[in-house]
């Protein structure tokens, strides 16, 4: 394990390792659906869910290191208690709770579109009132 110079190599087998553990990850979760539509709707879900935490984050303003690691808990632990719940409903074998978690599903995708659609109208209506601001300064035109 050590080389002529003194330093350590590592094996190769560990990098492997690690790239078929990923592999059979990624590969059992896109095995765990019955149905091409749970397993769309279930990754588009946590889109939805993953951008909106991070439009709120960036609404609130940046989090400093120390604010972010408090408050992480709170922040991601619900998105992913939510997550397991809803997996759980799309994979079980009663048809209700299987339409009843793609329904809460497309909810969450809803909410989610719409919360981005206000935040970037709203954004954008207040960058381009700051940019004519600045505009009409540099021109010096009483309006």
């Amino acid at each position: 394990m050590h080389s002529s110079d003194g330093s350590r190599n590592f094996p190769r087998w560990t990098f492997n390792h690690v790239m078929l553990a990923t592999i059979r990850a990624i590969h059992s979760y896109l095995h765990s659906f019955d149905s091409v539509f749970a397993l769309g709707l279930f990754t588009s879900t946590i889109a939805a869910l993953v951008s909106h935490k991070i439009m709120v984050i960036l609404l609130h303003q940046p989090l400093s290191a120390s604010g972010l690691i408090l408050t992480a808990p709170c922040l991601f632990v619900f998105d992913l208690i939510t997550l397991l719940l809803l997996y759980q409903g799309m994979i079980s074998k009663f048809t209700i709770f299987r339409l009843s978690s793609c329904l809460v599903s497309l909810l969450f995708m809803i909410c989610s579109a719409a919360f981005a659609s206000m935040y970037v109208q709203g954004n954008v209506e207040l960058n381009w009132a700051r940019s004519v601001e600045v505009f009409h300064h540099l021109l010096s035109v009483n309006l």
